[in-house]
Parts: C-alpha cells; sequence; structure tokens
C-alpha cells in the first residue's frame, strides 16, 4: 500500500503569523505545518506597522532584509492563510523571495505575502527590519479597533 505524501510549501512569515504571536496562535497552531526556524530576507523589503500594529511587507520598492521565521505548510493551511491576507481580493499576493535560514540550513526560495497596492507616504514611514514580540503586544484585534477609523485603500490603518 502506498501513501501520498501531503505536499508541503515553505513559507517565509514575518509578522502576525510568527509562532507564538497573534495569527498563529488562531490561524496555524492547530494546523499542519513544521516550524523550520529563523530567517532573513536577501532582498530588500519595506516593512512598517500602521496604527494598530499591523505589520506590512512592501516588495520591489526598496527596505531593509527583515527578519522572520520559516514554515513548511501543507495546502489546506497554505489556503486559509491565502484566505487570511486576502489573496483573491489582491490585497497581498504571495511571492518568492530568497532568505538565509540562521540554522546554517543555508538559501531557500519561499513564499511569502507582500501588499499588492501602493502605499502612500511609504517613505516616509518608519520602516522595521523585525516584527517582535513587543510590537506584536500591542496588535488590535479587529473587534477592538475603532469603528471611526476607516480602513485605506492600501489596507491598512494610519
Amino acid at each position: 500500500m502506498t501513501t501520498n505524501p501531503t505536499k508541503m510549501t515553505k513559507l517565509f512569515v514575518y509578522g502576525t503569523l510568527r509562532k507564538g504571536f497573534s495569527n498563529y496562535q488562531r490561524v496555524m497552531q492547530d494546523c499542519v505545518h513544521h516550524y523550520l526556524g529563523i530567517a532573513r530576507t536577501l532582498e530588500p523589503i519595506r516593512l512598517f506597522c500602521d496604527s494598530y500594529y499591523i505589520p506590512y511587507a512592501v516588495c520591489g520598492k526598496g527596505g531593509v532584509p527583515i527578519v522572520g521565521e520559516l514554515f513548511s505548510v501543507d495546502e489546506e493551511l497554505l489556503e486559509k492563510l491565502d484566505e487570511l491576507e486576502g489573496v483573491a481580493s489582491g490585497r497581498y499576493s504571495r511571492v518568492q523571495v530568497r532568505v538565509v535560514a540562521s540554522d546554517g540550513s543555508g538559501e531557500h526560495e519561499v513564499g511569502m505575502y507582500c501588499i499588492t497596492s501602493e502605499v502612500p507616504r511609504l517613505e516616509t514611514r518608519a520602516m522595521i527590519e523585525e516584527y517582535t514580540a513587543e510590537l506584536n503586544s500591542h496588535w488590535v484585534p479587529r473587534d477592538q479597533r475603532d469603528p471611526t477609523i476607516q480602513q485605506q485603500p492600501w489596507g491598512g490603518y494610519d
């Protein structure tokens, strides 16, 4: 009897999907995935937070290499993550980036979610190299956000 192995995809996460952070606990922890460790992008990325401490990555617009985590995820979890990030609606796209793993395993070509819209005043937003547990501790869940503050066309809150 042969079994079909589950197809796994390597994914680099940099924000609330990091192990132990808000969306990891909500979306990933009960799904099939393998934590592969800390990594850093080789490409420069613009990573910043909005007023609710939601992190956003803008690819192809300069920046610095950013720190995040590598996971191997099954197809079911990848579909959930695509839904969470709004891939079908065009909010984010899952692009291929090169990362180097901190465990010495070398370079990896992996998926990563990048915002697709033009972000106003991108150059003046405070860039970060890593979305840390300290930043995540300030993240505001959707049901606790001020309803009078409108979500911007690019997806974030100013």
